[in-house]
């Protein structure tokens, strides 16, 4: 009873009719304050810096998680089950998240090497704009350039890149010094052993020059060299021998020739045909002297030989006597020197 009549009293005083009390009791609200100007632009999340992707293929696949964006006011407004006044569903819930755009390849592309960027951009109801920018570098992991090998040639997988492999080998007349192969490690970017070298092929041994004679080489004994023999004067290259040979980078095309001696002697003093008279009763004979013969030869070494006739200080008989020397090198030249000793015996009578 008593809160029936606190009610009656309250209706009373507030319940009036629309044309008196309650039009007397209504006050003129103000209109709301303007909000303040927008002015802060949207806020990214999960901008990744620059980074690097290191590779050994010449492209890759390049990903990323996308940014996202938020601003400080609602972008918009959407149904939801969160609290609110009324019955269900007229709850509408404020959205901060902005979609932003992209320009440039998405994650999950292909790039080459180089840099790269991609931005996105988000901007708000009021028109602010905020920028991301995704930025990384693709590199190639690479070893130092391999330079050109002399007189040999090099063929790699992947050039100089991490993982490839090269095979070195050499021209015809050259021999590989050192391996053969080596690897770009791409944990190091170091060859995995030193480049090698073509070394020029030799013959062996090397050509001197024959006695009496000389020898001119284009490069000494290494592959490809022209050796030419020359022999002093009065010797020659024996026919069948040649007098120029060639290194093939193992062995000389021939036999290094010989000079042989085709000069023969000289003699230096060869006596000339004289007469002996001597006069005798009982003799038919006379001793005879005479300078022995002299000889040189181009070898310095020469041998005189009486082949014929007497030696100087024997008897020599009457009439006309042949005397022949030979003169002979050690290579079998040979030269002769004659002459004619005619004794005349002169008899005497009592």
């Amino acid at each position: 009873m008593k809160l029936h009549g606190l009610l009656i009293t309250v209706c009373i005083l507030v319940c009036v009719s629309p044309t008196d009390g309650w039009r007397r009791r209504r006050r003129r609200r103000s209109p709301a304050p303007a909000p303040p100007a927008d002015t802060t632009p949207p806020t990214f999340t999960n901008c990744r810096s620059h980074w690097t992707v290191p590779i050994t293929t010449t492209s890759t696949v390049v990903t990323w998680t996308e940014p996202t964006a938020t601003d400080d006011r609602p972008i918009r407004m959407q149904g939801g089950s969160g609290y609110c006044h009324g019955p269900p569903p007229v709850c509408m819930m404020p959205i901060f998240d902005i979609s932003p755009t992209r320009s440039g390849p998405a994650p999950g592309s292909t790039f080459t090497e180089g840099r790269h960027a991609v931005t996105y951009t988000a901007q708000d109801l009021a028109g602010n704009i905020a920028t991301c920018r995704i930025e990384f570098t693709v590199e190639i992991i690479r070893c130092p350039p391999i330079p050109p090998v002399s007189n040999g040639v090099h063929v790699c997988t992947y050039g100089v890149i991490g993982g490839s492999q090269c095979v070195f080998s050499c021209h015809h007349g050259y021999t590989l010094s050192g391996s053969a192969t080596t690897h770009c490690n791409a944990d190091t970017r170091r060859w995995s052993s030193p480049i090698p070298t073509c070394q020029v092929k030799t013959c062996s041994p090397p050509l001197v020059a024959p006695s009496h004679g000389s020898v001119s080489c284009s490069d000494s004994n290494r592959f490809m060299s022209l050796c030419t023999f020359y022999c002093d004067e009065g010797f020659e290259i024996p026919s069948g021998q040649s007098s120029a040979l060639f290194c093939n980078g193992h062995v000389w095309s021939a036999n290094p020739p010989i000079c042989q001696d085709v000069k023969p002697p000289e003699f230096t003093a060869c006596p000339t045909s004289f007469d002996v008279n001597i006069q005798s009763a009982t003799s038919d004979s006379a001793l005879v002297s005479y300078n022995s013969p002299r000889a040189v030869d181009n070898s310095g070494h020469v041998t005189i030989r009486l082949v014929e006739g007497k030696a100087s200080g024997s008897r020599f008989d009457s009439g006309a006597n042949t005397v022949k020397y030979r003169a002979e090198d050690g290579a079998g030249n040979i030269i002769e020197c004659n002459f004619t000793i005619n004794v005349i015996i002169i008899i005497v009578t009592g």
